[in-house]
Parts: C-alpha cells; sequence; structure tokens
C-alpha cells in the first residue's frame, strides 16, 4: 500500500556545524483506523514540527520530492514503515526520525510516537495519546508531541540546561492595542486582552483577533514568564465617492449614506453604490472593491431628469429686479430668463448689488415653473421692461 513521508529539514546556525540536520517524520501505521485517518495524524505531527522548527530564519523545510531523490537505489518511499524505518533513515542520510503507531485495545486508541537519532540509534523520546476516537486522539495528541521536538532542539544544540522543564507550568500576558483582542493558543480560544493564562513551557502559535481590525498570528517560544503583546491595525480602507453634477444623493449596498462627494472608511470587501435617486435621475451603479490600506476615487455620473425655471423677481413697488440665480454656488442665469437645472433642485440664491436672497424650489419634471418672488433687497432696476 503506497504510504506518505513526510520530512522536515532543520538548518542548525552555521556556526559549529558542517550540515543541516534533517528530520524525517513517517507515516503513522496501524490497520485498527483507516488510511485518511493515519494521514490526518501524519500531517498533524509534521504540522507541530513546523511550529517549532519553521518560525526562525535558521531553518528550511524540504520537499516530499527532495526526499524521494534522497532514497538509496532500489529504495522506495513505501520501504520507510515497519522495523526498517531506522535503517532507511540512516540511509537518506536522514539525522532525525520521528515514527508513529496507532492501535485500538478495549474500545480506545492508543497512538504511540518515538523520537530517534539515526546515527546512534538512541531513542531521544516517546510520547502516547488515547482517546475513545481518533478525533480525541488528536486532540491528546496536540497537548503532548511538543516534547518530542523539543528534544530534537535539545540534542541538536545541547539547550536544555538553558530552558526551563518540558511540562513546567509559566503564565504568560497576553496584551493588544487595543484591548479587548480574542487570545487563540494553537487553536483554542484562551481570553479576552488584558489577560494571562498558565502554558506549559513550548513553542506556541498565538493569534489576537478583534472585531474591526486585521487579526494577527505569530509563533512564540515560551521559555519563561513574559508577555506576548501585539499591535492590531485597523481592517478598512475608503472609497472618495464624486459626481458630475454634485449634490446627488448616495446608496451604498441599498442603504442611504449622504451626498457627493463624501469619502468613507470600510471594511475591505465589495460594495454596491447607486448614486441619484430614482425620482430625480436615472442613477448611475457601480460595483466598488475596497482595498485594505487605499482609499480610491470613484466617479459617478448619473443622468438627472431635467427641468426649467423662470424667476420673476420684483420689489415691493412691483418694480422689475435684475439679479444673477445661483445654485450650490454656481451661476446659472438671470431673473426674467428661462434657465434649465436638474429636477431636484430645492434651492437657489439670487444676488444682486451685495445682497443675497434664498428660494425655496418646487420644481415638475421636464416643465418651465414660473415663479414670482418679492425682493427683500434694495432696489436694483426700476421699472417694468
Amino acid at each position: 500500500m503506497f504510504r506518505l513521508l513526510v520530512a522536515l529539514c532543520v538548518l542548525v546556525p552555521i556556526a559549529g556545524w558542517a550540515s543541516p540536520n534533517r528530520v524525517a517524520v513517517l507515516p503513522i501505521e496501524g490497520a485498527s483506523v483507516s488510511l485518511s485517518e493515519r494521514l490526518t495524524l501524519t500531517d498533524q505531527v509534521r504540522r507541530t514540527g513546523l511550529t517549532f522548527l519553521v518560525p526562525s530564519a535558521r531553518y528550511r523545510i524540504l520537499t516530499r520530492e527532495n526526499l524521494e531523490t534522497m532514497l538509496p537505489p532500489g529504495k522506495s518511499m513505501a520501504d520507510c514503515v515497519g522495523e526498517c524505518a531506522l535503517q532507511t533513515a540512516q540511509l537518506m542520510n536522514v539525522d532525525y526520525v520521528v515514527t508513529g503507531q496507532i492501535v485500538q485495545v478495549e474500545g480506545e486508541y492508543r497512538l504511540n510516537i518515538g523520537l530517534y537519532a539515526t546515527t546512534t540509534a538512541t531513542p531521544l523520546a516517546s510520547i502516547t495519546a488515547g482517546g475513545v476516537t481518533v478525533g480525541a486522539v488528536e486532540v491528546d495528541l496536540s497537548q503532548r508531541l511538543r516534547a518530542v521536538f523539543l528534544a530534537i532542539v535539545d540534542h541538536v544544540g545541547g539547550s536544555k540546561s538553558k530552558r526551563r522543564s518540558v511540562g513546567e507550568i509559566i503564565t504568560v500576558q497576553f496584551r493588544s492595542d487595543p484591548e479587548g483582542a480574542t487570545v487563540t493558543v494553537d487553536g483554542r480560544t484562551l481570553c479576552v486582552t488584558p489577560c494571562k493564562e498558565d502554558l506549559e513551557v513550548g513553542r506556541y502559535r498565538v493569534s489576537m483577533a478583534k472585531v474591526g481590525y486585521v487579526s494577527r498570528e505569530v509563533n512564540e517560544q515560551i521559555l519563561g514568564a513574559r508577555t506576548v503583546a501585539l499591535q492590531l491595525d485597523k481592517d478598512e480602507g475608503g472609497m472618495h465617492i464624486r459626481s458630475i453634477p454634485r449634490k446627488m444623493d448616495i446608496f451604498i449596498n441599498g442603504k442611504h449614506a449622504g451626498e457627493t462627494p463624501q469619502r468613507f472608511s470600510r471594511s475591505p470587501k465589495l460594495y454596491r453604490v447607486r448614486v441619484g435617486r430614482e425620482e430625480c435621475a436615472l442613477p448611475h451603479i457601480q460595483n466598488v472593491s475596497v482595498a485594505r490600506g487605499r482609499v480610491i476615487d470613484v466617479d459617478f455620473k448619473p443622468s438627472v431628469h431635467p427641468a426649467g425655471l423662470k424667476v420673476e423677481l420684483m420689489d415691493e413697488s412691483k418694480n422689475h429686479v435684475r439679479a444673477t440665480i445661483y445654485s450650490d454656488g454656481e451661476p446659472l442665469g438671470e431673473t426674467f430668463e428661462h434657465i434649465g437645472l436638474p429636477l431636484c433642485t430645492t434651492r437657489i440664491t439670487l444676488r444682486a448689488d451685495g445682497h443675497k436672497q434664498e428660494v425655496e424650489l418646487k420644481l415638475s419634471r421636464e416643465k418651465i415653473t414660473t415663479m414670482r418672488v418679492r425682493w427683500d433687497g434694495p432696489p436694483v432696476f426700476s421699472g417694468r421692461p
């Protein structure tokens, strides 16, 4: 039967060592569980090895293809099982080999993991994980595997005297900026920052997450009391919505969000933006993708419904007054002229001889609305044209 060989290559500091130390994780054996379950357990061992041995730049990983080329003539990866595992690892010039076998005894599964130094055939570590289901074995295994890979670190660098012993409990402080982040360690949710928890000596995958912020994950080696502190960045980008004409209604994912032009901060994702209200214009709709850390300009050109206006401006003596008509600060024309403007214009300003007067509007689509307005400023033009 085809078996999967997963291997890790550990490169120790160059000073004092002539070549990297290679670690092979052989496929777990055992007829009491399916091949897929054995491969899942093997991958769990491999991932724990990656957590312990790879985060530093001093290490590297060999691919499966690299290992196939290391096998001696006449050998295949399927030979790296059973009693010949240690001999095969020696032939492959592998320095450390991790083996495993799972059995079922009286309705309970037992997984035995062993670590050997291949050059001397010396056993360095041995653990047993158990459970009534394979899933329970995985959970138990996750709590015990650190001892195997710490034994490799100790054997390579002789660091055991410099760290605390495996199994010793250490109090770790967790802090984040901003506070209120959920702390997860090796996939288990522990607490909300600021907080502290007791952990065994070892290397852990620590992540912190808070709604509205980018989650962060780090690999931390816990050898003594310490604080793990992470800075969380806001999970947002931005869009600057502009339109011609201005002062058009903005709808983001169907909700009214103001008028153009306007800048918005949003979480990175795709938004459906509509500019223009149906009763005022034929809306312009775009899908806008917001990227983290960027503000993008998005231009819209809704087709506004037209309307016409004629303002007849007179003073209290019913003399005609010439004034310039403005909307949103832009000149449109003069009183007693027919001017065109968007249907949903609700206010104009009349200016003459340093005086201004605001006028409320209610226009009709594709019609000219005539308004007679009493001028409340000084006379500008007397008499009737």
